[in-house]
Protein backbone atom coordinates (compact mmCIF):
# COMPACT_ATOMS: atom_id res chain seq x y z
CA UNK A 1 0.00 0.00 0.00
CA UNK A 2 1.03 3.33 -1.23
CA UNK A 3 -0.18 6.19 1.16
CA UNK A 4 0.73 9.51 2.71
CA UNK A 5 -0.72 11.11 5.75
CA UNK A 6 0.77 14.42 6.48
CA UNK A 7 -0.47 17.80 8.69
CA UNK A 8 1.38 21.09 7.68
CA UNK A 9 1.31 24.40 6.39
CA UNK A 10 1.07 25.75 2.99
CA UNK A 11 4.43 27.09 1.42
CA UNK A 12 2.98 28.90 -1.88
CA UNK A 13 -0.10 29.27 -3.17
CA UNK A 14 -0.88 26.64 -5.44
CA UNK A 15 0.60 27.50 -9.24
CA UNK A 16 -2.12 25.95 -11.93
CA UNK A 17 -0.63 24.50 -15.07
CA UNK A 18 -2.25 23.52 -18.10
CA UNK A 19 -1.43 21.12 -20.46
CA UNK A 20 -2.41 20.40 -24.41
CA UNK A 21 -3.85 16.94 -23.53
CA UNK A 22 -6.46 19.01 -21.37
CA UNK A 23 -4.97 17.94 -18.20
CA UNK A 24 -4.39 20.07 -15.38
CA UNK A 25 -2.46 20.08 -12.58
CA UNK A 26 -2.02 22.17 -9.02
CA UNK A 27 1.26 22.10 -7.63
CA UNK A 28 2.42 23.69 -3.75
CA UNK A 29 4.61 22.57 -0.96
CA UNK A 30 3.89 21.86 2.39
CA UNK A 31 5.70 21.96 5.44
CA UNK A 32 5.53 19.53 7.93
CA UNK A 33 7.86 19.56 11.19
CA UNK A 34 9.18 16.97 13.43
CA UNK A 35 10.47 17.25 17.37
CA UNK A 36 12.75 15.17 19.07
CA UNK A 37 14.90 15.16 22.54
CA UNK A 38 18.68 15.69 21.41
CA UNK A 39 20.21 12.69 24.19
CA UNK A 40 23.49 13.98 24.82
CA UNK A 41 22.17 17.37 25.46
CA UNK A 42 18.52 16.91 26.68
CA UNK A 43 17.77 19.70 23.99
CA UNK A 44 14.33 19.98 22.35
CA UNK A 45 14.98 19.86 18.11
CA UNK A 46 13.26 20.25 15.38
CA UNK A 47 13.30 19.91 11.78
CA UNK A 48 11.06 21.22 8.91
CA UNK A 49 10.52 19.31 5.90
CA UNK A 50 9.02 20.05 2.59
CA UNK A 51 6.79 17.86 0.73
CA UNK A 52 5.72 18.54 -2.92
CA UNK A 53 2.36 18.21 -3.63
CA UNK A 54 0.78 17.37 -6.76
CA UNK A 55 -3.25 17.55 -7.53
CA UNK A 56 -4.39 16.42 -10.84
CA UNK A 57 -7.67 16.94 -12.55
CA UNK A 58 -9.64 17.26 -16.02
CA UNK A 59 -10.26 20.10 -18.13
CA UNK A 60 -12.65 22.09 -15.91
CA UNK A 61 -14.26 21.86 -12.34
CA UNK A 62 -13.11 19.50 -9.77
CA UNK A 63 -10.67 19.05 -7.45
CA UNK A 64 -7.57 21.48 -9.31
CA UNK A 65 -10.26 24.39 -9.26
CA UNK A 66 -11.75 23.97 -5.80
CA UNK A 67 -7.37 23.84 -4.51
CA UNK A 68 -7.12 26.85 -6.80
CA UNK A 69 -9.93 28.25 -4.87
CA UNK A 70 -9.51 27.59 -1.51
CA UNK A 71 -5.97 26.80 -0.89
CA UNK A 72 -3.59 29.28 0.05
CA UNK A 73 0.02 29.61 1.56
CA UNK A 74 0.06 29.45 5.54
CA UNK A 75 -3.25 27.61 5.60
CA UNK A 76 -2.62 24.29 7.81
CA UNK A 77 -3.44 21.26 5.57
CA UNK A 78 -4.31 17.69 5.99
CA UNK A 79 -2.99 15.59 2.98
CA UNK A 80 -3.95 12.02 1.79
CA UNK A 81 -2.01 10.86 -1.42
CA UNK A 82 0.14 8.58 -3.03
CA UNK A 83 4.05 9.37 -2.94
CA UNK A 84 5.44 9.04 -6.14
CA UNK A 85 8.76 9.36 -7.38
CA UNK A 86 10.23 10.58 -11.16
CA UNK A 87 12.99 12.49 -12.97
CA UNK A 88 13.00 15.78 -14.31
CA UNK A 89 15.44 17.97 -16.16
CA UNK A 90 16.49 21.24 -14.22
CA UNK A 91 17.17 24.45 -16.09
CA UNK A 92 20.63 23.56 -16.28
CA UNK A 93 19.64 20.23 -18.11
CA UNK A 94 20.60 17.47 -15.37
CA UNK A 95 17.97 15.29 -14.71
CA UNK A 96 17.20 15.19 -11.01
CA UNK A 97 14.75 12.88 -8.84
CA UNK A 98 11.45 14.13 -7.81
CA UNK A 99 9.22 13.30 -5.08
CA UNK A 100 5.61 14.14 -4.91
CA UNK A 101 2.74 13.55 -2.96
CA UNK A 102 -0.31 13.15 -5.47
CA UNK A 103 -3.57 13.53 -4.25
CA UNK A 104 -6.18 12.17 -6.81
CA UNK A 105 -9.58 12.11 -3.99
CA UNK A 106 -11.50 15.40 -2.98
CA UNK A 107 -11.17 13.47 0.13
CA UNK A 108 -7.51 13.76 0.33
CA UNK A 109 -7.69 17.46 1.33
CA UNK A 110 -9.00 18.53 4.60
CA UNK A 111 -8.86 22.32 5.02
CA UNK A 112 -7.67 22.75 8.94
CA UNK A 113 -7.63 26.36 8.69
CA UNK A 114 -10.62 28.48 7.28
CA UNK A 115 -10.35 30.06 4.25
CA UNK A 116 -9.48 33.80 4.06
CA UNK A 117 -11.44 35.87 1.22
CA UNK A 118 -8.82 36.60 -1.64
CA UNK A 119 -9.78 40.25 -2.43
CA UNK A 120 -9.12 41.63 0.59
CA UNK A 121 -6.09 41.07 3.25
CA UNK A 122 -8.73 41.15 6.10
CA UNK A 123 -7.81 37.77 9.01
CA UNK A 124 -11.29 37.25 9.40
CA UNK A 125 -13.33 34.05 7.53
CA UNK A 126 -14.70 34.20 4.08
CA UNK A 127 -18.32 34.30 3.86
CA UNK A 128 -18.41 31.30 2.29
CA UNK A 129 -17.20 28.91 4.67
CA UNK A 130 -20.34 26.72 3.77
CA UNK A 131 -19.28 26.85 -0.05
CA UNK A 132 -15.77 25.64 0.95
CA UNK A 133 -17.15 22.75 3.52
CA UNK A 134 -19.32 21.62 0.45
CA UNK A 135 -16.37 22.14 -2.25
CA UNK A 136 -15.29 18.54 -1.15
CA UNK A 137 -11.94 19.79 0.70
CA UNK A 138 -12.66 18.34 4.07
CA UNK A 139 -14.06 19.74 7.85
CA UNK A 140 -12.93 23.79 8.40
CA UNK A 141 -11.30 24.52 11.73
CA UNK A 142 -14.53 25.09 13.13
CA UNK A 143 -15.47 21.51 12.55
CA UNK A 144 -12.47 19.90 13.41
CA UNK A 145 -11.31 19.22 17.22
CA UNK A 146 -7.79 20.44 17.73
CA UNK A 147 -5.85 21.06 20.85
CA UNK A 148 -4.69 24.43 21.54
CA UNK A 149 -1.27 23.25 21.28
CA UNK A 150 -1.48 22.28 17.40
CA UNK A 151 -0.12 25.47 16.04
CA UNK A 152 2.43 25.51 18.18
CA UNK A 153 3.53 22.06 16.65
CA UNK A 154 3.28 23.50 12.88
CA UNK A 155 6.30 25.47 11.14
CA UNK A 156 5.56 29.30 11.27
CA UNK A 157 6.23 29.65 7.07
CA UNK A 158 5.43 33.52 7.03
CA UNK A 159 8.42 34.83 7.03
CA UNK A 160 9.62 32.87 4.02
CA UNK A 161 9.30 31.31 0.62
CA UNK A 162 10.70 27.59 -0.11
CA UNK A 163 11.71 27.02 -3.70
CA UNK A 164 10.70 23.62 -4.64
CA UNK A 165 8.59 24.31 -7.43
CA UNK A 166 9.80 22.79 -10.44
CA UNK A 167 10.98 25.19 -13.89
CA UNK A 168 8.21 24.89 -16.33
CA UNK A 169 10.51 23.26 -18.52
CA UNK A 170 10.65 20.07 -15.96
CA UNK A 171 6.45 20.67 -15.73
CA UNK A 172 5.76 20.90 -19.24
CA UNK A 173 8.25 16.90 -19.04
CA UNK A 174 6.11 15.80 -16.38
CA UNK A 175 2.79 16.55 -18.33
CA UNK A 176 -0.55 14.83 -17.00
CA UNK A 177 0.06 10.66 -17.09
CA UNK A 178 -3.45 10.18 -16.44
CA UNK A 179 -4.51 12.03 -19.64
CA UNK A 180 -1.09 11.39 -21.88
Amino acid sequence: MNVAFLIGRVGRNPEIREFANGGRVAQFTLATNRYWRDRSTGERREKTDWHRIRVRGGASGGLVDRVSQYVEKGMRLQIQGEITSTTVINDRGERIPVTFIDVRRSDGIELLDLPRRRDTQDEHPSADDADARNAGLGPLASDATTSGDADAALPDIADFDDDMLLPDSALDELGDPDLA
